[in-house]
């Protein structure tokens, strides 16, 4: 089966819960559509567990954009020393990061050895920005975000001629279809549902699949089985 999920956040024992849930097997596959970092408190833990897992993808978010651009300035620094060469440094990144919850994460990579730093930062650098699928007759993208600027006279094709950015920190018009043909499906995270219907859970709407469902704000980790449209949610209690 395959799965996703998105916007973990530092939430590992939801992680572990949703794993459990979904009864996640080395025959499956897990697309984790990025933020697995930043604002909960064990967001390096939860990323080495992804990191472990061969049948785990994993999909770049903003979060991780900005952690990325932060850890391969200050990976062979000591907290100490970055403190002391911050304003030497002049890392803009790292306001704008720390902004959005970044400090706790920043804290936590330097515990790290240097070896591990790095193995981190490999692991993002090869990620990918989104993955398009094929199940059952339904082509699914999968993105953290959206895709800016997408249009039902864009072809699925032209995807690669997007940046980055355009994955990553678009907020969606949900009320607008991406695709002229009904099969075509986009998968996202970034937007929590709550801020949609104030609902914790799944939301659906015309060619949109959001499975953000705020975990970090209270709300619930969702997963969703795409050949079976079943909906799994790990809650706080």
């Amino acid at each position: 089966m395959n799965y996703v999920v998105s916007d973990i956040h530092g939430c590992y024992n939801l992680w572990v819960k949703i794993l459990k849930k979904i009864n996640f097997k080395d025959e499956d596959k897990l697309y984790c559509l990025g933020d697995a970092m930043d604002k909960g408190r064990e967001s390096i833990r939860v990323m080495q567990d992804i990191m472990s897992r061969n049948n785990v993808i994993y999909v770049m978010g903003n979060h991780d954009y900005m952690a990325l651009k932060v850890f391969e300035k200050v990976v062979n620094l000591s907290f100490e020393d970055f403190e002391k060469q911050y304003n030497k440094i002049n890392l803009e990144e790292y306001t704008l990061w720390d902004k959005y919850g970044g400090d706790i994460t920043l804290k936590q990579f330097f515990a790290l050895s240097v070896y591990e730093r790095k193995k981190i930062i490999d692991f993002l650098l090869k990620t990918t920005f989104y993955k398009v699928l094929e199940i059952k007759g339904v082509t699914y993208i999968l993105s953290h975000a959206g895709i800016k600027d997408f249009n039902e006279d864009t072809d699925i094709s032209e995807l690669s001629n997007f940046p980055l950015e355009s994955f990553i920190f678009t907020r969606p018009d949900f009320n607008i279809s991406l695709f002229k043909d009904k099969n075509n499906k986009l998968i996202i995270g970034h937007t929590p549902t709550l801020s949609i219907t104030g609902k914790s859970e799944i939301y659906k709407n015309n060619s949109y699949i959001d499975v953000d469902c705020g975990a970090i704000y209270g709300g619930k980790l969702a997963a969703y089985c795409i050949e079976t449209k079943e909906e799994f949610y790990a809650c706080w209690i």
